[in-house]
């Protein structure tokens, strides 16, 4: 086995927080780079892997089936992967993937946001991640949110929270309330980190405050997602504000 494909199992059984060998559903995943993992009946996180330095990179978005077909949370690291997820997402849900919400601009978030596009998918995003999404030759998003903004698509809600400037000056979160679930992207850190990771476009002030209003508006939050590694509970908001803390002391 490649160096590459250990660490898409590696990842893949950490993210199910087992200790088993991979099921044929599973191991047909980690060849293609990609994972779903259900956390209820109509909501999955999808894992894309990039291979950096013969090391697995993944990238955490959500997959969302509503009756008028699917919604994604990020777009994959690319197009391969992108194409990858969706014959993931046909065998899992099998409905048209209509919309893409992407929380920021960096690459792991809309890597593969051509190939959506190309599908006929509308893209959802902040207003910064627009105008660098055009900056860098993607079709104009149809959907441009200048903040806070509540949407319902196929009659699921989704809150989407615009914190200010943090991991990025675009990142968003989007919560979900009827499953509570909250998609932190980049502004969470996983329980398995230790650190804040790439801080190239990072306010880490604001960052720091961007944590301490999802705390107050999401504490009952049942599920939090970051946008890489485990998901975890409300307390990934506590474990994130600590290190960002730590990161602006040092």
């Amino acid at each position: 086995m490649t160096v590459n494909k250990i660490g898409y199992l590696l990842m893949f059984l950490l993210l199910l927080g087992q200790q088993a060998h991979a099921q044929p559903a599973e191991s047909r995943q980690i060849r293609s780079g990609v994972a779903l993992l259900p956390l209820t009946a109509g909501v999955a996180i999808h894992t894309s892997f990039k291979n950096f330095q013969n090391a697995a990179i993944p990238a955490n978005g959500l997959v969302i089936n509503t009756q008028d077909g699917l919604v994604l949370v990020d777009a994959t690291w690319d197009n391969y992967l992108a194409k990858n997820l969706l014959k993931e997402t046909d065998q899992a849900f099998g409905g048209k993937v209509r919309y893409v919400l992407v929380t920021s601009a960096h690459e792991d978030r809309i890597g593969g946001l051509a190939f959506w596009q190309r599908q006929g998918a509308k893209v959802i995003c902040h207003r910064i991640t627009a105008l660098e999404l055009v900056a860098r030759g993607f079709a104009a998003p149809e959907i441009v949110l200048a903040g806070d903004s509540v949407l319902t698509l196929g009659q699921v809600r989704l809150e989407v929270c615009f914190p200010g400037a943090g991991h990025t000056p675009d990142n968003l979160a989007v919560w979900l309330p009827e499953a509570q679930i909250l998609f932190g992207g980049g502004l969470v850190r996983s329980a398995t980190t230790r650190g804040p990771g790439d801080t190239a476009d990072a306010d880490l002030i604001g960052w720091k405050a961007a944590l301490e209003i999802l705390h107050q508006r999401y504490l009952q939050a049942r599920i939090v997602v970051p946008g890489i590694g485990p998901f975890g509970g409300a307390d990934l908001l506590k474990h994130s504000h600590n290190i960002v803390v730590r990161a602006i002391n040092k």
